[in-house]
């Protein structure tokens, strides 16, 4: 008898080895366990540098996107939240010259759409300056672009926007497809920075305060 008391005292201690554990302790709940939060991952696609003064109203100097993020609008986006930093402290950029080819290229692809897609929205009515108050783009920039579409002409000293509502209309199907104009998902597909979203108020001042 006592033999076989040692065997069950035996065969009890291996199942607690082995986590199975007494009746009482198999039936206890379970605590329940605290919920995950939800763990969102961030990469970074891209950047851009710019000076906080520019006597020359350079608004961007360096711009970057990282090969996987490329062709997918994210550089047009980093040119599109340049100038709406330029928009907020009232003050039209320009990118820092001077410009490479593919620079140049990608700047004057991103003029053109904004300029055609603010000429649809007024119907043509905008003088340059008007143009360049809306956009943030430097007049001598407006001019280059729109002479390249032959929609500005020279006139008594000074420029002035000359197109038609329909040849406007033409442009934007050509350029943005016909439902490319500005919105939330942006102008021809990519995605246009919202000014409601930003809250940068603007570089500070020698008082510490931001301009």
């Amino acid at each position: 008898d006592d033999d076989d008391d040692d065997n069950n005292n035996n065969n009890n201690n291996d199942d607690d080895e082995n986590g199975c554990g007494t009746m009482e302790e198999q039936q206890q709940p379970q605590q329940q366990q605290p919920a995950r939060k939800k763990c969102y991952r961030y990469r970074i696609a891209g950047f851009f540098s710019k000076e906080k003064h520019s006597a020359l109203s350079y608004n961007l100097a360096c711009i970057l996107v990282l090969p996987p993020y490329q062709r997918l609008g994210y550089g047009k986006f980093l040119m599109d939240f340049s100038y709406a930093l330029s928009r907020r402290v009232g003050v039209p950029g320009t990118p820092e010259r001077p410009l490479s080819d593919l620079g140049l290229v990608s700047y004057r692809s991103y003029w053109t759409k904004c300029l055609i897609d603010v000429l649809c929205e007024h119907k043509g009515k905008l003088s340059v300056n008007e143009l360049s108050e809306k956009t943030g783009f430097l007049v001598k920039d407006i001019v280059d672009t729109l002479q390249i579409l032959g929609c500005v002409r020279h006139w008594k000293g000074q420029y002035v926007v000359c197109v038609g509502a329909k040849v406007l209309e033409e442009a934007r199907d050509r350029l943005l497809g016909r439902n490319g104009s500005s919105g939330k998902n942006g102008v021809g597909g990519w995605i246009r920075v919202q000014p409601s979203a930003l809250t940068w108020k603007g570089p500070p001042t020698e008082n510490g305060c931001s301009a």
